[in-house]
């Protein structure tokens, strides 16, 4: 049978096409590349093609860039243009199964993922106490613990414990609230046993956080949305669509922080492993897909997910499981992490960290070649790689990305929940758990379906195999307050809390399905069709038993007389509360939220393209429009004679011209620190008497651009070196210059930031940020922008002749970066006038910016 082949695109050499055998997914891919070199394309055309094969595909979409997946076929003209044949185009769409999964959210198809859940089915003794392990480790750190801390390591072997007993008593199943439970309930002896591992004091401290985890916003990670099924999300089993493909996108920003983001990805990774070895494979089965992996398994570092995905890595390929992997900073990903992947995609590497990185790694694939590419990688273009495979190709291959099949857009909230509600909403709805969980949650037995009801759900009347509504296997959820279903929502209404009185209630046989705690007296309900019906506790009656004679007499007790009636003598007007205030901005906001959607689907827009698109009229739109800019939502500005409007949730600058990701040094002196250094930095009355008293008004971020300009230079060896080697050494770097004056940055951490006309003889030489600060992909519209300096900042020719002026090195790409510096607005005495020092969000230190 001949193996399936992934094109990938053409060779910049000689235009043959590239392609790479399915088998070789197994061996796991790596892609690599700065910041616009077209990694994310290229793992785009990975899952293309591998959808086009029949393998579903589970992706973790930091951003939103793998959303657009779901847009369907690309333009065909556009597709004709780029020697795309639009009937590919077209049998993508017909065949892929894209959904968007949102974590703890209802914008897109929930998703909710227990703490504890412990799937352990189909593993050795020994694979389910790493299992058990692991979830500990994922548990400690959720909790707030450094796992590998004193405290964290107890704490961790505390919860190992716990858990391999809770697992021998058939109760791991349970999950958050069984391990809770068992805690909050030990027996002095069992208290004993946990103090070997961990403070007794600091344990109860422990529960107590532990406790808190169901508390609150986090709670709608763990209850709002389908629990984490990995049949489910590849669409195996009864989840399948017949002629389907699924492509899951988990979209992980509606996690607001990163220790959430690790515990649900590490919680995926270990239902992902349990599931692999529940069902193995020699042959591909799913890819498993990361866009940006470097924050899971950082070099040193030991967040939540890295221990999972090391397991993974290294055994996925047994168990047909093949994983893909993307990063911009190859010095940020453990090098063990790395050495699992058996294929590689170079893209545009210039910082002298990336490329010490991959260089053994290179050299120990292709060891005749290494040179040349190492050479050539800061200079590839956009959608350029180095495809190395040693399994398929004796040499690297140029290889040029093929255009996707689908629009490569960013898509933020707004159109995510757009799509869910036209294609996802109805279709999940019976596996979407709403923000409440049900009464069985908490770890009891579900209530026994009515056995012989006349009017259950007949053999004929089965749910189509196609829908997502579990098949039968799992009946609708009704509303505890009415004993109907909201099939629109999929949530739960609040649960009855009004006493009843049992002993006024007829007695039910045990065997009926009567619910316990707060909804015990909620009548049960049979199905008719498809509606659920409550049957009245009036017709819930035991059968009739013998009658049996008292055996002794007692005389009936004596009433006593009723009182007589006594009028009231003053009537008070029963209090009606007051409705609770309605924010007036909130409910703007609200009513404006369907056009803010409209208005972000694009980069920018007219008030024309506004009113078609929302299917207004233009004195409307002008209306809408002028609300959304009063509050924040949009923004406007003149492109000749046309004014244009951008929804700031987009995070975009078109007014600018601005890319919509633009690279950011990270700011590891942050705002509470800046606000530290402030309070140093206030000046008071010299001898009492003069001068003023300052106080810190605010801090505010801003970010400045800077132009960095990449380079090769060839630098001359010291006389010996020469003698027993090469003359020159080639070296690769990169400088930031000013965007107008054109000056060099240098950075110290003793000194900070300063710019400076006359540098160092060799560029290589310069101390700037390469090696000393990290850098993040963001939006632009997200940060404190200076608006002059992009307006005013000099072309890339200039840029490259100051730089040719200066040094005796080749320059090549020229790209912006934003450096992060905070403005201390200090008061002088009660208000008299106010002094503003700015400092570099680096070390903290007073920058001087031209």
């Amino acid at each position: 049978m001949t193996e399936a082949m992934l094109l990938l695109g053409r060779s910049r050499r000689d235009d043959a096409p590239i392609e790479l055998p399915m088998s070789a997914l197994l061996r796991h891919v790596m892609a690599l590349g700065s910041s616009g070199s077209g990694k994310t394309v290229l793992c785009k055309v990975l899952v293309e093609e591998v959808v086009r094969q029949g393998l579903p595909a589970l992706c973790i979409d930091p951003q939103g860039d793998l959303c657009s997946l779901a847009l369907g076929a690309s333009d065909p003209e556009l597709l004709r243009e780029r020697g795309v044949a639009p009937e590919l185009a077209a049998a993508f769409a017909e065949r892929a199964d894209v959904v968007v999964f949102t974590p703890g959210s209802a914008v897109g198809v929930g998703l909710s993922v227990d703490p504890v859940n412990l799937a352990t089915e189909g593993m050795s003794d020994a694979e389910r106490m790493h299992a058990i392990t692991r979830t500990a480790a994922i548990l400690t750190g959720l909790l707030g613990y450094d796992p590998d801390s004193d405290d964290g390591t107890g704490l961790a072997a505390v919860l190992d414990h716990c858990l391999q007993a809770l697992a021998a008593r058939d109760e791991a199943g349970r999950g958050l609230a069984a391990l809770s439970d068992y805690l909050h309930d030990l027996p002095p002896a069992q208290e004993r046993v946990l103090s070997r591992y961990l403070d007794l004091r600091k344990l109860k401290t422990a529960r107590q956080r532990l406790a808190r985890l169901d508390v609150g916003a986090r709670r709608l990670l763990f209850h709002h949305g389908a629990p984490i099924d990995i049949d489910m999300l590849l669409g195996r089993g009864r989840h399948a669509v017949p002629g389907k493909t699924r492509v899951a996108v988990v979209y992980l920003n509606t996690l607001h922080g990163q220790e959430d983001k690790d515990f649900f990805v590490a919680t995926l990774v270990d239902q992902l492993y349990a599931w692999m070895l529940r069902n193995p494979s020699p042959q591909p089965q799913a890819l498993f897909y990361i866009d940006e992996v470097a924050p899971f398994v950082p070099p040193v570092r030991k967040p939540a997910a890295k221990p999972g995905l090391q397991l993974l890595f290294k055994q996925a390929r047994k168990y047909g499981v093949c994983c893909l992997m993307a990063t911009q900073n190859p010095g940020d990903v453990d090098y063990k992490s790395m050495a699992q992947f058996g294929t590689w995609a170079l893209g545009r590497l210039t910082t002298r960290q990336d490329l010490k990185k991959v260089e053994p790694t290179i050299k120990s694939l292709v060891p005749t070649s290494s040179d040349a590419v190492m050479e050539g990688l800061p200079a590839l273009g956009p959608g350029c790689f180095e495809l190395i495979c040693p399994d398929c190709f004796e040499q690297p291959q140029p290889l040029a990305v093929r255009w996707l099949l689908t629009p490569h857009e960013t898509l933020d909230e707004g159109r995510i929940e757009a799509l869910a509600d036209e294609r996802w909403r109805e279709r999940f709805a019976a596996l979407v758990r709403g923000g409440e969980p049900s009464p069985t949650d908490d770890g009891g037995a579900e209530p026994e379906a009515v056995p012989d009801e006349p009017n259950a759900l007949a053999d004929g009347d089965a749910l189509d195999d196609g829908d997502e509504l579990a098949g039968g296997d799992e009946p609708d959820e009704p509303d505890e307050a009415d004993g109907t279903s909201d099939g629109e929502s999929g949530e739960l209404a609040e649960p009855s809390t009004e006493p009843h009185d049992a002993a006024s209630m007829p007695p039910v046989e045990e065997t009926l399905p009567v619910r316990t705690g707060a909804t015990a007296m909620v009548s049960p309900q049979v199905r008719t069709g498809d509606t659920l019906v409550a049957v009245p506790v009036s017709q819930i009656t035991e059968p009739p038993t013998a009658f049996e004679p008292p055996t002794t007499f007692e005389p009936p007790t004596a009433l006593e007389p009723p009182t007589a009636f006594e009028p009231p003598t003053t009537f008070e007007t029963p209090t009606v509360p007051e409705p609770a205030p309605i924010d007036p901005v909130q409910a703007r906001r609200e009513a404006l939220a369907p056009f803010e959607r409209v208005l972000a689907q694009t980069k920018a827009m007219t008030l024309a393209d506004l009113a078609t698109r929302a299917g207004i009229g233009q004195t409307k739109a002008r209306g809408v429009m002028a609300s959304m800019i009063e509050l924040g939502l949009a923004r406007s500005y003149a492109d000749g004679r046309k004014k244009m409007y951008w929804a700031t949730r987009t995070g975009g600058r078109p007014d600018l011209g601005m890319p919509k990701q633009v690279t950011v040094a990270r700011a590891p002196f942050d705002e509470s620190a800046a606000w530290t250094r402030g309070h140093e930095m206030l000046r008071t009355k010299v001898l009492g008497l003069f001068g003023e008293d300052e106080s810190l008004e605010r801090v505010e971020a801003v970010h400045r651009l800077v132009l960095r300009l990449d380079f090769e230079e060839k630098v001359p060896r010291s006389l010996l070196q020469r003698v027993f080697g090469e003359s020159h050494d080639l070296r690769l770097g990169s400088v930031y210059l000013h965007p107008t004056t054109l000056e060099v940055l240098v950075y110290t951490p003793d000194k900070g930031i300063r710019f400076v006309a006359e540098p160092r003889e060799h560029a290589s030489a310069v101390q700037d940020l390469d090696g000393a600060v990290d850098f993040d992909e963001r939006p632009p519209g997200l940060l404190g922008l200076v608006d002059d300096d992009w307006r005013t900042k000099r072309s890339a020719a200039e840029a490259k002749a100051r730089f040719a002026e200066r040094f005796a090195a080749a320059p090549s790409r020229v790209s912006p970066v934003f450096v992060p510096l905070w403005r201390l607005v200090l008061r002088v005495g009660l208000g008299q006038g106010f002094r503003v020092v700015e400092i570099d969000g680096l070390c903290g230190r007073i920058v001087q910016w031209p």
